[in-house]
C-alpha cells in the first residue's frame, strides 16, 4: 500500500490559502506517483487547529472544505483523509476527520473523542462517541485525531479490526518526543502500522511545528520512506507484515480483558 503524508505548513485560519497549497501538493503527488492509494493531511487541514470554532466551523451538510476535497479526490483519482471543524443543525461543533475516495465520495467521518481541555477545546467542541474504520483498497484503517493518541483503549479497539491506525494532528514541537513515543507505543502494543501526520510551521499562537510525520511498523520500527520532499513523504508498506508479526509473536493471546475491567 502506498501512502502520502503531507506535513502542511498551514496558513492560520486561511482556507483559500490552504486550498491552494493542498491542490498543488495533491496534484503533484498524483503526477509523480499515480499509484498512490491515499493522501493524508493534518488536523483541521484548511485552518490549522483553532478554538475559534464559530469563525472556522462549517455546516456538515454544506461544507466548503468537504466539497473542495471531493473535487480534488476526483481530479487526482486518489483517496484523501483530511480534517476540519464542523457544526450540526443543533449548533454542536466537532473536530472531524473525513475520508473521501478516489471518485470524490465521502464514505466515512470520525469525530475526535478526546477534546484537548489543556487548550480549551473541550469548552467549544463536543466529543465524538464512536470509533471509525475505513477500508481503502482492502486495507482497514482506524481513524483518530491528535490528543486521542494519549488514550490507548481506542487503539486497542482498532487492533481487533485494523491493519493500520492513523492519527492526524497539530502537535507542537515542544512535545515532539511525546508525539513520536506515543505513536511508536501504539504500534508496538497493537502490532499494527501506526501513521502520524503532523503540520509544520507556526500557528496563530506562535507555537512551532517541525516535520514529524511518520509511520511505525508492527514491531515499532520507523518505516523508511521511498521519497520525501519539503511537504510530503511517500511510503510503501506491506500490510501482510501485520499478520506475520502477530503470528510470530501472539502476545494478544495473554490479554486478560475481563480481569482489567473488574479492578
Amino acid at each position: 500500500m502506498k501512502i502520502a503524508l503531507v506535513s502542511l505548513d498551514q496558513k492560520w485560519e486561511d482556507k483559500k490559502g490552504n486550498q491552494d497549497q493542498c491542490s498543488l501538493i495533491s496534484k503533484r503527488i498524483s503526477e509523480q506517483f499515480p499509484d498512490i492509494d491515499l493522501i493524508i493531511y493534518p488536523e483541521m487541514t484548511l485552518t490549522g487547529f483553532s478554538v475559534t470554532n464559530e469563525a472556522i466551523s462549517e455546516f456538515e451538510n454544506n461544507s466548503e472544505s468537504i466539497r473542495f476535497f471531493q473535487e480534488l479526490s476526483a481530479v487526482t483519482h486518489i483517496s484523501h483523509l483530511f480534517g476540519l471543524a464542523v457544526k450540526t443543525t443543533n449548533n454542536q461543533h466537532y473536530n472531524r476527520c473525513c475520508y473521501i475516495n478516489e471518485n470524490g465520495q465521502m464514505l466515512a467521518q470520525y469525530d475526535k473523542m478526546h477534546t484537548f481541555s489543556f487548550a480549551g477545546e473541550n469548552e467549544l467542541y463536543s466529543r465524538g462517541n464512536k470509533p471509525e474504520v475505513v477500508e481503502v483498497n482492502g486495507a482497514k484503517i482506524g481513524l483518530s485525531i491528535c490528543f486521542d493518541l494519549r488514550f490507548s483503549p481506542l487503539y486497542s479497539y482498532y487492533r481487533k479490526l485494523c491493519d493500520l491506525m492513523v492519527n492526524i494532528a497539530n502537535w507542537p514541537d515542544t512535545r515532539r518526543s511525546h508525539w513520536l513515543n506515543l505513536l511508536q507505543s501504539r504500534a508496538i502494543e497493537n502490532q499494527a502500522f501506526v501513521v502520524g501526520v503532523n503540520r509544520t510551521g507556526f500557528d496563530g499562537n506562535g507555537l512551532s511545528y517541525e516535520q514529524s510525520s511518520v509511520i511505525y511498523d508492527p514491531l515499532g520500527d520507523m518505516v523508511t520512506p521511498v521519497y520525501s520532499d519539503k511537504e510530503s513523504v511517500i511510503y510503501d508498506i506491506n500490510l501482510q507484515d501485520v499478520h506475520k508479526v502477530r503470528s510470530i509473536f501472539p502476545f494478544a493471546d495473554d490479554l486478560r480483558t475481563e480481569l482489567y475491567s473488574s479492578f
